[in-house]
């Protein structure tokens, strides 16, 4: 079974470079490493974010995958077309899950009514479904995954009835991988304090 790794910390607080690092360590001659990138740049900040990162990366062998959702099957096709055979040991890291619950609460850019009761429970199961599927995988699959987020309950409550949404959800996301993470750090002002 492979190793499941929980990355939070607040925003621009070093998770991502702290979870880079972690992977250089898990790397071996064996082994391929797939970064799946769960932004979808929707304007120039954002942009500059990713440019950063991948620029970050340069000089790693890492393979990159664009995805937020079907994260399996994103990971088998790829590896299928890039003919990485099953047996290799894979590492995967996935940046980030908080990004991964806003891409799929405005999924297909459909309009999201927090006021909606019903819109709010099916999306709810459709993220928490999306994140128990990824576990799955990675456990039957003998995947070591590191998992990034943002610790946003810290924050205060937001004014604002989707930002209370939107934590509230992500607090139970983070919740449900850090149960089920065999190392959990939490990042502040860029150093790692070990949780789990």
């Amino acid at each position: 079974m492979g190793r499941i790794i929980f990355v939070t910390g607040g925003v621009s607080s070093g998770k991502s470079e702290f979870a880079e690092s972690l992977c250089s360590r898990l790397e071996c001659r064996d082994s391929v490493v797939l970064y799946v990138a769960t932004s979808t740049p929707f304007d120039f900040e954002m942009e500059q974010k990713k440019v950063e990162h991948q620029l970050r990366r340069n000089d790693k062998s890492w393979y990159t995958i664009e995805a937020y959702k079907s994260i399996p099957i994103e990971i088998s096709e790829f590896c299928s077309l890039n003919s990485i055979e099953r047996s290799v040991r894979k590492i995967i890291l996935l940046d980030c899950v908080t990004m991964m619950i806003s891409n799929l609460i405005f999924d297909q850019n459909r309009e999201f009514d927090v006021d909606a009761v019903d819109e709010r429970v099916f999306v709810e199961k459709k993220v928490i479904t999306e994140l128990k599927i990824l576990l799955n995988f990675v456990k039957s699959e003998n995947i070591d995954i590191i998992f990034v987020t943002n610790e946003i309950g810290l924050g205060g409550i937001s004014e604002n009835r989707l930002g209370r949404y939107f934590a509230n959800l992500e607090g139970k996301v983070n919740k449900m991988i850090a149960s089920e993470s065999d190392e959990a750090y939490l990042i502040v002002s860029g150093i790692p304090i070990k949780i789990k």
